[in-house]
């Protein structure tokens, strides 16, 4: 709800949605986490066996982290759908290629700016975090270019982002309760938690328009 122009997320119930989405669709979850495994095991396993070539070590890791890039992109649509109240489907981690560069360039200027704010006493390299942590949402949602999503974060953020903080710290302490349980856990905490920052997202969407 939005109120006197202020804006009003409900992280509780990001995360209860997160969850009852990953119980009714465990097996497509299941699927979707082994897709990524067997990913890992092509790119990085030959570079593993042969740590005596590191040529054929970076090209392999290099193939992984852009092929890893669109899987993202399918992932982050997945969660998207299944908060508008449709389902994930399997071809969304291939089909998100028209998206790959805006995504990547995204992905890669959010990551060096919270790099370099963590640096720089972490404070603000946790708060770049907050202020553009939903940017590479916009750019799958709104097929945004990497500074318009960018921007686009940094409004829907406005005047939440100690609630986004909040979260961000609840997602990493789910997360860590799922490694701790032998990393199996993270079959369910991380879909959790990414269908929940994606509800969180479109709460956050539904009450800023677009950037005319």
């Amino acid at each position: 709800m939005q109120r006197w122009g202020l804006k009003s997320i409900s992280i509780g119930q990001a995360i209860e949605f997160g969850w009852e989405t990953w119980k009714r669709n465990v097996l497509f979850w299941v699927g979707v986490a082994v897709v990524f495994i067997v990913v890992e095991a092509i790119t990085q396993g030959p570079g593993n066996a042969a740590r005596n070539r590191p040529a054929l070590t970076f090209v392999l890791s290099v193939i992984g982290f852009l092929i890893n890039t669109l899987l993202g992109i399918g992932v982050t649509r997945m969660a998207l759908r299944f908060v508008d109240g449709g389902r994930g489907e399997f071809s969304d981690l291939y089909t998100g290629y028209p998206l790959f560069l805006n995504y990547l360039i995204a992905t890669l200027l959010f990551s060096l700016m919270v790099g370099i704010g963590l640096v720089f006493l972490i404070v603000p390299g946790v708060i770049l975090a907050v202020v553009f942590g939903f940017c590479t949402f916009a750019v799958v949602d709104r097929a945004l270019g990497p500074i318009d999503a960018l921007q686009r974060s940094a409004a829907l953020t406005r005047g939440v982002r100690m609630d986004v903080f909040l979260f961000g710290l609840l997602a990493i302490a789910i997360n860590l309760v799922g490694l701790l349980l032998c990393g199996i856990g993270l079959f369910a905490t991380y879909p959790t938690t990414m269908v929940a920052a994606a509800h969180l997202y479109r709460q956050l969407d539904r009450q800023v328009a677009p950037a005319v």
